[in-house]
């Protein structure tokens, strides 16, 4: 269901939602230019001490396991941080758009809604991780926050959202032995069901560093800590997230260097194999909304970002911080090149042309990667762009777009916009 985060309507037959039900309270702006970058800045990420009653109506949906998901849509200011208790913190979700206008997010609410409605959903969820002797699980991190407890409650879970916890090792253990993993997960399905999914994973122990960083994850260890880094400037500031970040990534390549590639030239970077491209995301991390400082980002705006950030699947994620970069060129060509049109062979054994369009490989996000006269298609999952360089012939954005070039409209040299329909 949908809550009314304003009052939009102040007819009181009108007027319905959860906010009338349970004396709704008036919500202010949380833009406190004074507290920005300060250690009182963590004060702006809680609820507001008056707008008690959205933590009343978040505990009666958590213990009759139900989900709020909120769709918020203001033209102005909303105290956001003061409405995450209905909803992150029991399993439910947080989208924004503002300031709100139908031509341009009309669209993208549409189909957040039909995701929303139509993707595999399972409620009343109970996780425990369990793990080897000597090791301990110490807390778990995912969209309702933190929480250090050996298991853990949500009303909901669903597809796009993952869960991380943290594993501690207390003992030593012997070269060549071998650790294990389980992830229980008890829960009930849309049909009513009562079912129990377990996953378990084998550790191999090793004493050697190298084959520690061979075996490196680094998709999900970005995730991490991008979640580690969002609670611990709950608890502290913006800048003390961001060190957290840089710090992390500085202490991984410098154990990397000192222990693994202490033959290489002083003078020389070296990365890991398995993680090339990590300090390029650790920076795009940082200049997501999440991470931005106050006085460059509205609070609403930095805190959905940040629940989208600790709730969403590794795909989404990276995609996000680091968008995605398609030669629009390379979709339209009928040739057989890999990420065009793709021939098969039909009944009679002819090599014929797929009725399929594949879009091609993606390309570094760098302007030195493109060149001037294609066109591109940039994404981050939540909003498309193509991106029009100027020296493009008037004759390729016509073959491309069906528009000539006198109808886009520049904006930064980045993107474009469109003038038609």
């Amino acid at each position: 269901f949908f809550f009314q985060a304003e009052d939009g309507i102040r007819d009181s037959v009108a007027s319905r939602g959860l906010g009338d039900v349970y004396k709704r309270q008036a919500l202010k702006s949380r833009n406190n230019p004074q507290l920005y970058n300060s250690d009182k800045e963590k004060s702006l990420y809680i609820p507001d001490d008056k707008a008690t009653a959205y933590i009343d109506i978040g505990a009666i949906c958590f213990s009759n396991k139900v989900a709020v998901d909120i769709y918020a849509c203001p033209q102005g200011e909303l105290d956001l941080p003061s409405l995450l208790p209905i909803s992150a913190h029991v399993g439910g979700e947080v989208q924004y758009y503002s300031p709100f206008n139908s031509v341009e997010c009309g669209e993208k609410l549409h189909f957040d809604l039909f995701r929303n409605l139509t993707r595999y959903t399972v409620y009343d969820v109970q996780l425990k991780a369990r793990c080897s002797i000597g090791l301990t699980v110490t807390k778990y991190v995912g969209g309702f926050g933190e929480i250090n407890e050996s298991a853990l409650q949500l009303s909901t879970l669903d597809s796009d959202k993952t869960i991380g916890f943290i594993v501690k090792q207390e003992a030593k253990f012997k070269p060549e032995a071998n650790c294990f993993l389980q992830f229980a997960i008890l829960f009930t399905t849309p049909s009513g069901e009562r079912k129990i999914r377990v996953f378990n994973q084998i550790l191999s122990v090793t004493d050697q560093p190298n084959q520690m960083y061979l075996s490196a994850d680094m998709d999900a260890l970005i995730l991490l800590e991008g979640k580690l880094a969002i609670q611990n400037m709950l608890k502290t500031s913006t800048r003390g997230a961001r060190e957290q970040l840089c710090q992390t990534c500085i202490n991984i390549l410098a154990h990397y260097r000192k222990v693994v590639s202490v033959n290489s030239a002083s003078a020389q970077f070296v990365l890991p194999e398995s993680m090339k491209v990590y300090p390029l995301l650790v920076l795009s991390l940082m200049k997501s909304p999440a991470f931005r400082y106050l006085d460059e980002v509205k609070i609403d705006h930095k805190v959905a970002n940040y629940c989208q950030l600790l709730a969403c699947s590794v795909g989404h994620f990276l995609t996000n911080i680091y968008a995605r970069v398609y030669n629009l060129s390379q979709i339209i060509q009928p040739d057989q090149v890999a990420g065009t049109y793709i021939t098969y062979q039909n009944e009679q054994g002819e090599e014929v042309a797929s009725p399929y369009i594949h879009k091609p490989f993606n390309i570094p996000a760098s302007t030195e990667k493109m060149a001037h006269t294609d066109l591109y298609i940039i994404t981050n999952s939540d909003y498309i762009y193509i991106y029009v360089p100027k020296a493009v012939p008037e004759a390729v954005s016509y073959t491309h777009l069906t528009l000539p070039t006198s109808d886009l409209v520049q904006i930064s040299g980045v993107a474009v916009s469109l003038k038609t329909k």
